[in-house]
Parts: C-alpha cells; structure tokens; sequence
C-alpha cells in the first residue's frame, strides 16, 4: 500500500468517523423528543422571595432552589431539607446526550424565567455561567486564622 492511499483512507475514516460523531447525535436530538415523567402536583408557592442557585461542579451543572417552609419535597430521609438539587440525573428530564446533557438542561429549564438565556450550543459546565442572567458568584472568604 502506498503512502497516498493509506492517507487517502485514514481520510475516508476520519470523515465518516467525525459525520458519524456530528450527524448521529443531531438526527437523535431532532428525531426522539424529550421524554419528560408525569406531572406533579405541587401546592400553591406561598408569597415570598426564595434563592435559585446553580451548583456547577466542574463537569456537571444543577438548579439548587430554596425549598418553602412546610414542604417536603427533599429526598427520602431528608424530605423538609431547606433546599433541593434539580439535575439532568432525574428520570423523569429524559435521555442523556451530549446534545441534551446536564449543562443544556440547565440553561433550558432557567430560560422560561428569564434566568438564562439561549440553551443552543451549550455542552460544557463551562458555557453555562455565561448564558446565565442575575446570578452572582458567590464570594468566597478565606479562613479567620
């Protein structure tokens, strides 16, 4: 085999790897909706301000939301803890892609309330804070010694 044919087929290779690594994930997104759990009822939000955060743990992001006083929504054992992680993690969000990652659901559930914006692009923990709209990073203190 000669050196332009062994180049010509690593080429062939590389093309139909990469089309296959871009095109299978956009035709899965675009064909097969997100699968979401049932509905659950959840009593009136008593009035009052409560904290939204988002955790990013260098790989992964999460909502964190402040959990109103009386609820017990939290995980069994800790149903009343004072706040509670919504992450891509739950069955109920769908199925995981790179295109529909943890990082992209988000920005997407963040959006409808005007606390992210666009979800198109984002893969990387790291495209998320910029997408983000009124968080603050939190201030980090170094130890009293």
């Amino acid at each position: 085999m000669t050196f332009r044919r062994a180049a010509r087929l690593a080429g062939i290779l590389f093309a139909t790897i990469l089309a296959f690594a871009v095109a299978f994930p956009l035709a899965y997104a675009l064909g097969v909706g997100e699968e979401r759990g049932g509905n659950v009822s959840v009593p009136e939000v008593p009035a009052g301000r409560y904290r939204v955060l988002v955790a990013d743990w260098g790989y992964h992001t999460a909502i964190i939301l402040e959990q109103p006083r009386g609820w017990s929504m939290g995980p069994i054992g800790e149903e009343r803890a004072p706040f509670l992680e919504y992450a891509w993690g739950e069955l109920a969000h769908g199925r995981y892609l790179w295109t529909r990652n943890c990082n992209w659901w988000t920005v997407k559930r963040l959006a409808p309330a005007a606390l992210a914006g666009r979800d198109a692009g984002v893969v990387f923990a790291g495209q998320v804070a910029g997408r983000l709209h009124g968080f603050q990073a939190p201030r980090i203190e170094a130890p009293s010694t």
